[in-house]
């Protein structure tokens, strides 16, 4: 598989390789509905669908996703009195930290989020709306960005966020990528494979429990030939037995057959020799270190590391500064562009959320009252 690449200072155009890639991107052929409106379309590297598709099938993988974004919006925010009532106006009846999650949400999810921004009759901002990230399709024509399209049963076209052009405006937010110029990929896009063997394994578990309950079996009979009436009465008795609430029962046979000899053959191998446990732990932990969220917060003590105040302590620490306070940062940035745009004065910024320590500290609660000295001095991550 190629990539195409163009350099807009040189002009140069090239290809890059990139073989190890091809079972994540060779998706990229997946178009929206066809039709007119979607000429001109530049599609993800990897179709929204695809990353969807998992996003649930993890609970450590949706809990990180879910950590991150609301770790980083926070519950408040600090900015002017008329900067705060500019923005909590613009969001409707909901608040702004409340759509600002959202698309934080869909931003640690699939490397997109969106802002819709509907301007007055004058030009102003007069509201944003969340718009789900994976519905949005760039219009890009001589490697510049014409604006958006969202994939619906009536496609509907935005402009650029500045654009002023009369349509709906998008506040693109997106996490860079190497492999696209006009969207983003979630950092933990590296676990995709272990996300979805993982996905595989729950699904064996799952074939495995509601049809069989057992390993499947080949029945061979030695020295005669199956008659039609018992080799019907034997496919009902495996039937009959199928299911969880069938495990363990004894089937019974009764072979009509003189020096007959009935045999059963194992297809595949016993649970036991199948190393779903380690499986299990490999691809937790390779999902956790492409998040980059200590095992701790999602609930995941291991052994040998119970009441560490130091181990506990670092690893927030380094969470916070090297995950948290960058992505706090970026959320502002964009927020500060609706503000600039509006005239008002750019003084946004998230506080975050800050945990209350213990009111009495024991030897296994230290970790916990020393997240205090984490915050900066404004009191927040």
């Amino acid at each position: 598989m190629e990539e195409k690449v163009r350099d807009k200072a040189s002009g140069y155009a090239g290809t890059i390789e990139m073989p190890k890639f091809e079972p994540v991107l060779k998706a990229r052929e997946s178009h929206p509905a066809e039709g007119g409106a979607f000429t001109g379309l530049v599609y993800p590297p990897l179709p929204a669908q695809k990353i969807l598709e998992l996003t649930y099938s993890n609970a450590f993988h949706t809990q990180c996703i879910a950590l991150k974004a609301e770790m980083s919006v926070g519950l408040d925010y600090d900015a002017s009195k008329e900067a705060r009532g500019f923005l909590e106006k613009i969001s409707g009846e909901d608040s702004f930290l409340d759509v600002l999650q959202r698309v934080a949400w869909d931003w640690e999810c699939l490397g997109n989020g969106a802002l819709e921004v509907a301007r007055d009759a004058k030009g102003d901002i007069g509201e944003i709306y969340h718009v789900h990230a994976h519905t949005l399709y760039v219009r890009a024509a001589d490697n510049e960005l014409q604006g958006y399209t969202q994939d619906a049963d009536v496609p509907v076209e935005f402009d650029p966020f500045g654009a002023r052009a009369g349509r709906n405006e998008i506040l693109h937010f997106k996490r860079y990528t190497p492999f696209s110029t006009w969207y983003g990929l979630p950092d933990w896009i590296a676990a995709l494979e272990a996300l979805r063997l993982d996905q595989q394994k729950k699904i064996f578990y799952s074939s495995f429990f509601g049809n069989f309950a057992v390993p499947s079996l080949a029945v061979v009979l030695e020295g005669a030939e199956f008659d039609a009436e018992t080799e019907n009465k034997l496919r009902r008795g495996f039937e009959e037995m199928k299911g969880t609430e069938n495990a363990f029962r004894t089937l019974l046979l009764s072979v009509p057959f003189e020096n007959a000899q009935v045999k059963f053959e194992k297809l595949m191998a016993d649970f036991k020799d199948m190393p779903f446990d380690k499986l299990t732990q490999a691809t937790r932990e390779e999902i956790l270190a492409a998040h980059g969220t200590p095992p701790r917060l999602v609930g995941i003590v291991t052994a040998g590391s119970l009441g560490g105040e130091s181990e506990a302590e670092a690893q927030l620490r380094n969470f916070v500064e090297c995950k948290i306070k960058p992505r706090m940062k970026y959320l502002e940035r964009r927020v500060q562009l609706l503000l600039r745009d509006a005239g008002l004065p750019e003084d946004f910024t998230l506080k975050g959320i800050q945990p209350e320590p213990p009111e009495k500290e024991g030897a296994e609660d230290k970790g916990l009252a020393a997240l205090a000295k984490i915050f900066d001095g404004r009191g927040s991550l």
